[in-house]
């Protein structure tokens, strides 16, 4: 004879197989004394809960980015109670992907996040589903990109049209292509100068939208911290202002790496590194400038000591070496302008060196302003901030001493 709750689980049973939905119910397996064995969302169960009616509450927006320079990573953390407060509220979750260069990004699915506000077992286990069909749609062959490069802010823009409340955003923030192209604005770019530019592109919906963005910054190649610190001031000055911008708020602890498949369309971010090369008897260290200072500045930023930390450890375990920290500016401002900053910023880095237990006597400083370009800046009379970005650098040359590299 059937137990009671045997009894109940059969009758639940009976009901999802006159919907069609079994394996959402939780039915797959029942056991002689009620038990169920759930194995998680299949391909069936996402299938079948993106077929039943829509939320009756707020329309939710998720921007999920595949693209290649991303870790595509599991949900954050931060997202659980997120998506458990839409939820209750009965909301309809659109997933939108980052796609390529000149592509229109498209709604990989729309479904209820709550398609039964129940407190039945079949309720509950839809309501489950559904959170766990997320990780399969936001990674699956749908939300791939269709082209090379990530447009993360026309993605922003469909969501914000989709959308009536919220927009998550699962992305590492490295957008090259589009209105913000990185590989074109530099990492260093000046953030308020950089939203006058930017902000004609975003869609008025954005206005008012709290945005919550997870896995910023995690990126396959490593994300050097002040890179990650001024993509993430790019960002805010964009979408947040005092006349009414979004509301942005970013979740600091990643999702799980691994889960995504990999990248099908190239994404060439060029991203911040430091170079180092023998040259003849001598060594020579690149290192972008907006490694070490902010916009404008000539005070070191937060954080950045330990790259030279690496230079004067290599003078101290080479006592006879000499070094010469040269400072490279852009061509912008005028030429009084761009020898003042590229000077200043060697006599940084110099002193930052010697106070490493390096001699003072040893490190010479000399500012090249714009006269050494590493790449061309004007190319048919049209100023490339990319390549400026490039030339924006400071060079250590290390040798014994009388070495010509």
């Amino acid at each position: 004879m059937l137990g009671k709750n045997t009894f109940h689980r059969l009758l639940y049973c009976v009901i999802a197989l006159l919907f069609g939905l079994v394996t959402m119910s939780g039915c797959t397996d029942v056991q002689a004394d009620g038990a169920v064995t759930a194995d998680g969302a299949r391909a069936s169960d996402c299938a079948k809960l993106a077929a039943l009616p829509g939320g009756t509450g707020t329309r939710a927006a998720l921007v999920v980015d595949n693209t290649a320079s991303g870790t595509r990573a599991q949900l954050p953390p931060g997202f659980d109670a997120l998506l458990a407060d839409l939820q209750k509220g009965k909301a309809q979750l659109t997933i939108i992907a980052v796609d390529g260069r000149g592509r229109t990004p498209q709604g990989v699915v729309t479904f209820a996040l709550n398609p039964d506000p129940t407190d039945s077992d079949l309720a509950q286990r839809q309501r489950a589903i559904a959170i766990s069909c997320i990780s399969t749609w936001m990674r699956g062959d749908s939300a791939q990109p269709t082209a090379p490069g990530s447009d993360i802010v026309a993605a922003l823009n469909t969501a914000a049209r989709h959308s009536t409340s919220e927009i998550l955003v699962v992305s590492d923030g490295v957008s090259n292509a589009g209105a913000f192209d990185i590989n074109t604005v530099g990492f260093d770019a000046d953030p308020k100068e950089f939203a006058s530019r930017i902000r004609p592109h975003l869609a008025a919906e954005l206005t008012g939208k709290k945005i919550t963005w997870g896995n910023f910054g995690e990126t396959n190649a490593s994300l050097p911290e002040s890179a990650r610190t001024d993509l993430k001031s790019l960002w805010t000055s964009a979408l947040t202002w005092p006349e009414g911008g979004a509301q942005l708020n970013f979740v600091s602890e990643p999702g799980k790496a691994g889960g995504g498949k990999p990248a099908t369309q190239p994404d060439e971010a060029r991203l911040p590194v430091t170079a180092s090369v023998t040259v003849g008897c001598r060594t020579r260290v690149t290192i972008p400038a907006s490694l070490l200072f902010t916009a404008g500045s000539v005070e070191l930023r937060t954080g950045s000591g330990k790259q030279l930390q690496d230079v004067a450890n290599t003078l101290v375990t080479n006592p006879s070496w000499m070094a010469e920290v040269a400072g490279h500016a852009a061509n912008y401002g005028t030429t009084e302008y761009q020898t003042r900053i590229s000077t200043q910023r060697a006599e940084t880095v110099a002193s930052t060196i010697a106070s490493f237990g390096v001699a003072q006597d040893r490190i010479r400083s000399i500012g090249h302003g714009s006269t050494q370009p590493a790449v061309p800046e004007f190319v048919n009379n049209v100023h490339d901030e990319n390549a400026a970005a490039q030339n924006r650098r400071v060079v250590i040359e290390m040798g014994p001493k009388g070495c010509q590299a």
